[in-house]
């Protein structure tokens, strides 16, 4: 069941951006560059030459563990970005994986898989959540949609302990991601989300997480309930469904719709 009840009243999350590689350093450079101002951003590579390239103030490199532990102690949220398809990622990623799980942090990975499995195995068990895509091009839109559900201002906002029971030990998780405008714009872009390539179908997930971002005048309460039936129709009976509703003025009369499926059979 849907709860269109429910509102933000938690202290903002303290939220941590790790990108690591060169596909993590670029993929923060990119964050950086679009103004996302939610999140404080690390970059961490073996070689002090590519941390170069990164745009942010906290650079460290790989053996220094002590200084990764100090910058990520006290956060709420952490990301690891990464590619997996290089030899830095898929060494570096589970360890700061467990760093962050130590520290109390929701760890989310949102990971490029640009090879084979085996590429994300030793991930999955050290962060909650594993966010496998296929592109870099929408590392970025879900890094904000994630984010966007406890700090962005909405008309409905997830308490940062919502977002903790969809993601804590949640396992390996696919995002799908839907853009539409005119009439139905809502329903339209839920549809596209459910039916994106790197989401592959939502049943057999055990949690959903749905982010609803529009400009405040593009999208109605009622437009957004009907959305969601059509994505609550999709997935099995008993799942766990919990959304949040976002303002980003910079869509203009454009809707999109994030779902992030997590906790499948198996």
């Amino acid at each position: 069941m849907f709860n269109f009840d429910n509102e933000n009243s938690e202290t903002p999350a303290k939220i941590k951006v790790v990108g690591i590689g060169g596909s993590g350093i670029n993929a923060v450079n990119y964050m950086i560059e679009k103004k996302f101002d939610s999140a404080e951003f690390i970059t961490i590579d073996t070689d002090e030459k590519a941390l170069e390239n990164s745009q942010t103030h906290c650079k460290i490199k790989f053996e220094d563990r002590a200084e990764i532990e100090k910058e990520i102690a006290g956060s709420d949220l952490i990301f690891i970005v990464a590619g997996m398809g290089g030899n830095t990622a898929v060494k570096i990623a589970p360890v700061i994986a467990e760093i962050a799980k130590s520290a109390g942090a929701l760890t989310v990975a949102v990971v490029i898989k640009e090879n084979a499995d085996i590429e994300i195995k030793n991930l999955v068990p050290r962060a909650d959540t594993v966010i496998t895509i296929f592109s870099d091009k929408i590392l970025f839109e879900t890094v904000k949609a994630v984010s966007g559900l406890v700090t962005m201002p909405g008309i409905v906002n997830l308490d940062f302990t919502d977002l903790k029971t969809i993601l804590t030990d949640s396992g390996n998780a696919f995002v799908g991601i839907g853009e539409a405008s005119g009439k139905k714009a809502v329903e339209k872009a839920a549809k596209i989300a459910l039916n994106f390539p790197a989401l592959g179908g939502v049943q057999g997930a055990g949690s959903i997480l749905i982010s609803f971002t529009g400009a405040a005048n593009s999208f109605s309460m009622q437009e957004v309930h009907e959305a969601s039936m059509v994505i609550q129709d999709a997935v099995n009976e008993d799942a766990e469904i919990m959304w949040g509703m976002s303002i980003d003025e910079n869509l203009g009369d454009t809707v999109r719709v994030t779902i992030i499926a997590t906790r499948f059979n198996g």
